[in-house]
């Protein structure tokens, strides 16, 4: 018996006892065997039928709003948790909160920490001149609206 075939079987003996516990058993162990079978890509690749990532996750055909919503919502939390550890972050109001996570997703948690002067500025409570560092770099005049709206934030909190 192939070794695959027996990891196979193992794992569906396991999802098919009794005691095993978990709500959806089929679906856990499908997951479990299309990971195995698939393997993880974590960056886009070509394959047979298009562009895929992950554990063979088609992109061709685009994603469906719910998958792009669930993203969005982990991929903030996420960086969320990571401001979370910044001093001067905790330190903001809400809306000031807002605009900076705003600004790390579209530039990346790295790209915020070049913001430097902005950084000592909202270290400083310095409203006025984070709101016009914002407006002075170059991310400002690549964003637009969005740019704006943010300085916007940032200057009255």
């Amino acid at each position: 018996m192939s070794n695959l075939l027996s990891t196979t079987l193992v794992l569906l003996a396991i999802a098919f006892s009794p005691l095993y516990s978990q709500s959806n058993p089929v679906l856990n162990t499908a997951t479990t065997l299309v990971k195995q079978h698939e393997g993880l890509v974590l960056k886009p690749y070509q394959d047979s039928t298009g562009i895929s990532i992950g554990y063979g996750t088609n992109l061709s055909a685009g994603i469906t709003q719910e998958e792009a919503e669930y993203l969005l919502t982990y991929r903030l939390a996420k960086l969320q948790s990571r401001l979370q550890k910044l001093l001067w972050y905790v330190q903001l109001t809400p809306v000031r909160k807002v605009a900076i996570l705003d600004l790390a997703y579209n530039v990346g948690y790295s790209g915020l920490l070049n913001f430097t002067d902005l950084i000592w500025c909202l270290k400083h409570h310095y409203w006025n001149g984070a709101a016009n560092r914002m407006k002075q770099s170059l991310w400002y005049k690549q964003t637009g609206t969005r740019a704006i709206y943010l300085v916007q934030l940032m200057r009255h909190g």
